[in-house]
């Protein structure tokens, strides 16, 4: 766990509740599930929003996890433990405390501008308004963060050790952001900079040789060039390295964890095991024992450093340097009195024989109350922030007024029962929230007993990779007792419901409509779903590259288009004035005006050139707004663009690649498309890393950045293929045979066709008249284009004779078969037998079980007729005979 604090001045409840952020596009709702730990965001907003000086205005705290499950016991004790650590020094009534957690429902995803995968971890967000309920004053339990490190550390590592967390200091290659993000690991293409191809090409070395002594690896750097120990027997020592060759002949430092001491000299098997950890699940480990010093740094914060920032470093500069001339004892002394008479000033004189503290105290302990029957009674649940609100209004419905005071408006702060409040801002809330998932659990069990009993789980991890960012490989499948599947994930083996609720944090009704959505494409209802792979490492590279190369010359032509248009505007600001003076002259020269008329022209002349600038500026920041957008689709959608330009020149892998991007999937509108119609593949074959694009029948095609592609003949669209499905635009034979032919390139033999019953009665007979090798999901159509097939035989056999030994190749009887549909024989010691179903200038086709094969014209003696069956054997190159499949009293040889 890594603990990071930042501050903000507003904006906080839309960032936990929405979740925008740059560089990814899903909403809070779709990133994670939002767990209440602590306090009531409403009032912790509203009383941020109320107060009126500059600056930071809160705290805000992030600890993140290397961990993907931790269990919500760990995470509300972990919130409370930091949270005793950081109000060490301060009263319950004196601070606003707001915690939540957040449970990834998107596991991964790709970064819009960088195209790294991004994983992603559960993590805690904690808010702390800066401002003290009970002065008035500015509230910072840390003071200079810089200057309490070893505090925050000391609380940190101690978190880590008493559950069981990974720590930041095993843990260097892990890049953590604010939200648990890990960016990368340090892998051949994890290094950052100008330096990172000579890092990546080191790293190898290092694990190609076995280095484990660090001894050894400076040789290795060695034979690179000059070497530097920087730091000498320092923690923080690196070496650098000034290489041979390459590179811009400047120095490279090696400060990277994959090049210190410690990693070095693991032995090879735990380097590798510590470089790809892509596929390991990471769980919380045992409690360990805490060192000695950080229990010492604790008691040190607890007993002194904690008191001296609320008291002393935050207090006045007279009164700081007297505690800085102090003994020890005085010192000690000093931080009792001025603790006694900050409380002596500002707590409330008592009521009625009571403190304000001690009616908070009551109106807690009644809430608490409710709280433990609050799993047995609905009613009680709704009670609870009624009583919770006489506590939170004694503390925030007073004013502070005076010198160095923060000073909050707090009469505007409506009661909880008052506020348009979310069902998940408080601790109430997520109590309701928990109580409704658990009779909606109960209320679904029966729904999906069938569901659960027979969905194939790894069907559901491939839809998941696709939605979720789900990496399969983290989750080994196993049988449960009951014969339904099991995932397991860290140590917890779970259904395919459970996965889904526990493990992707989803709610009961999103996770009905996946299963219902994976169960129908299990039994043939659906379109299927393939996992997604990860992003592909040699584009990326390329794109990388290819922007580096041309940022030089991006950055003169924007300079210099710049300078163009401050120029153009000097000049066109020149010419108005020229045309204002010119114009004035006119109207001094003019004896014939009265000065009336003279006052009124000067005015009206002045007006017009005020109106000209006007414009011009107006056009200026319009321009300027033109370019911070194309800059700005630049940042966020760069790698995107690059990609659709790499398609659009053909490259399908790209095309693969920007569609995999995509975050969610696109559904068809059932209006004349084609689908695939084929059953899952299994789970270890490898799937194709690229989408076709149709190149023939004189098509020219538009790659959008979304990843669909439009085909266009001449003026007129005439297919779009969607990436999931083909939809076909326009009802012509022949659009309809390119829509078929670019499904069957896709998705294979097998077809499912949507639309109305006149388009697949079309599809079906134009697969029929075209000689199109496909199948149809839908048998009725299959008997329309077996019937259609005949008939053309029919009128063929009728009109068309077939000569027996032409010299020459005949004339196609079929139109040509796309080569997209057909495979090329094993000419070394391949045997085919089937149906001759087309010929054309350069092939004769046939039917080989469920494949299109074939068959070089030219090696034919006496060409096949149509329609016959034959079988073809080859040796070496050659074509040795060619059979005709007549029974077997009756075979001839037509080798050559």
């Amino acid at each position: 766990m890594l603990i990071r604090i930042s501050g903000g001045e507003s904006g906080i409840k839309d960032y936990l509740e929405d979740g925008q952020k740059q560089g990814r596009d899903y909403s809070r709702d779709e990133l994670d599930e939002r767990v209440i730990l602590d306090g009531d965001l409403i009032l912790t907003d509203a009383l941020i929003n109320k107060m009126n000086h500059n600056g930071d205005k809160y705290l805000h705290i992030t600890l993140a996890f290397k961990e993907d499950e931790i269990s919500r016991d760990s995470l509300q004790a972990i919130t409370q433990d930091f949270k005793a650590f950081a109000f060490t020094a301060f009263q319950d009534d004196e601070y606003s405390f707001y915690a939540e957690a957040h449970l990834p429902r998107i596991k991964s995803y790709t970064h819009a501008k960088t195209g790294e995968r991004v994983e992603r971890k559960p993590h805690i967000h904690i808010v702390i308004p800066k401002y003290n309920l009970l002065s008035g004053e500015s509230l910072n339990p840390f003071g200079l963060v810089e200057r309490q490190v070893k505090y925050l550390e000391a609380i940190q590592e101690t978190l880590n050790n008493r559950y069981g967390l990974a720590s930041p200091k095993d843990n260097r290659r892990a890049l953590f952001t604010d939200d648990s993000e890990m960016l990368s690991r340090y892998k051949g293409d994890a290094f950052k900079g100008g330096s990172k191809v000579f890092k990546s090409a080191l790293l190898t070395k290092l694990l190609e040789r076995q280095i484990d002594s660090y001894d050894d690896f400076k040789t290795l750097l060695a034979e690179q060039g000059e070497v530097k120990i920087r730091n000498a027997g320092k923690d923080n020592e690196y070496l650098w390295v000034k290489p041979n060759t390459g590179g811009d002949g400047k120095g490279i430092n090696l400060r990277d964890a994959a090049f210190s001491r410690t990693f070095i000299e693991l032995p090879h098997l735990q380097k590798m095991q510590q470089l790809a950890t892509d596929s390991r699940y990471e769980i919380t480990a045992p409690p360990r024992d805490n060192p000695t010093p950080y229990d010492q740094t604790l008691h040190e914060w607890h007993t002194q450093r904690a008191k001296e920032i609320k008291y002393v470093y935050l207090g006045k500069r007279s009164e700081y340097d007297a505690y800085q001339q102090a003994t020890v004892e005085d010192k000690a002394q000093l931080l009792i009195d001025r603790e006694q008479r900050f409380y002596q000033k500002h707590l409330p004189e008592p009521i009625n024989g009571y403190h304000r503290t001690d009616i908070i105290r009551d109106h807690l302990r009644a809430a608490a109350n409710h709280l433990e029957t609050a799993s047995r009674h609905t009613g009680a649940l709704k009670t609870i922030a009624g009583d919770l609100e006489p506590a939170r209004r004694n503390v925030l419905d007073r004013r502070h007024r005076g010198a160095g005071r923060t000073v909050v408006e707090t009469t505007d702060l409506k009661p909880a029962s008052q506020l348009d409040r979310g069902p998940k801002t408080s601790v109430t809330g997520q109590l309701l929230h928990d109580h409704k998932t658990d009779n909606e659990r109960a209320a679904g069990h029966r729904e999906f007993a069938v569901i659960k009993q027979n969905l194939d789980a790894n069907r559901l991890l491939a839809r998941l990779s696709h939605s979720h960012g789900v990496n399969p490989d983290q989750y080994p499948i196993s049988q449960g007792q009951d014969g339904g599947d099991r995932i397991q994930a860290g140590t917890r083996k779970l259904n395919v419901s459970d996965f889904l609720t526990k493990e992707l944090n989803l709610d009961y009704r999103t996770a009905g409509l996946i299963l219902r959505e994976v169960y129908q494409e299990q039994i043939g209802w659906a379109v299927e779903t393939t996992p997604r792979q990860p992003a592909h490492a040699d584009l990326w590279k390329a794109y990388q590259a290819e922007r580096q190369a041309g940022a030089a010359i991006r950055k003169a032509e924007r300079q210099a288009q710049a300078q163009q248009r401050k120029e153009n505007q000097k000049t066109r600001r020149q010419t108005i004035k020229t045309a204002q003076q010119r114009k004035l002259a006119g109207i001094r020269a003019n004896r014939n005006l009265s000065p009336a008329e003279r006052k009124a022209a000067t005015s009206i002349a002045k007006m017009e050139r005020i109106q000209a600038e006007t414009a011009l500026r107006e056009q200026a920041q319009s321009e300027r707004e033109r370019l911070a957008t194309i800059q700005s689709d630049e940042y966020r959608n760069g790698y995107r663009n690059w990609l659709a330009g790499q398609a659009q020149t053909g490259n399908e892998t790209a095309l693969a690649e920007l569609r995999r991007m995509q975050a969610k999937v696109k559904n068809g509108t059932g209006h004349q498309e084609i689908h695939s119609g084929t059953e899952a593949k299994p789970q270890n074959q490898t799937i194709p890393d690229a989408e076709p694009l149709l190149k023939a029948y004189q098509l020219s095609y538009q790659v959008h950045r979304d990843g669909a592609v439009t085909y266009r003949r001449g003026d007129t669209d005439v297919v779009r293929d969607e990436g999931r499905f083909v939809k076909v635009l326009q009802t012509q034979d022949e659009t309809i045979e390119t829509g078929l032919r670019l499904a069957q390139a896709k998705f294979g033999q097998k077809l499912t066709v949507r639309g109305s019953g006149a388009f697949k009665v079309n599809v079906a007979r134009v697969a029929a008249e075209k000689g199109l090798w496909v199948e149809f999901t839908d048998q009725h159509l299959n008997q329309l284009m077996a019937a259609r097939k005949a008939e053309v035989r029919q009128a063929r056999t009728n009109t068309v004779e077939q000569p027996k030994s032409p010299a020459k190749p005949v004339t196609p009887i079929l139109r040509p078969l796309s080569i997209l549909s057909s495979l090329a024989p094993n000419t070394d010691r391949g045997r085919y037998t089937g149906q001759v179903i087309g010929i054309d200038n350069r092939y004769v086709y046939q039917t080989h079980g469920k494949d299109i094969i074939r068959h070089d014209l030219n090696l034919f003696s006496t060409v096949p007729a149509q329609g016959e069956q034959i079988r073809i054997s080859y040796s070496r190159g050659a074509m040795k005979t060619v059979l005709p499949v007549l029974g077997k009293d009756n075979a001839r040889s037509r080798g050559r």
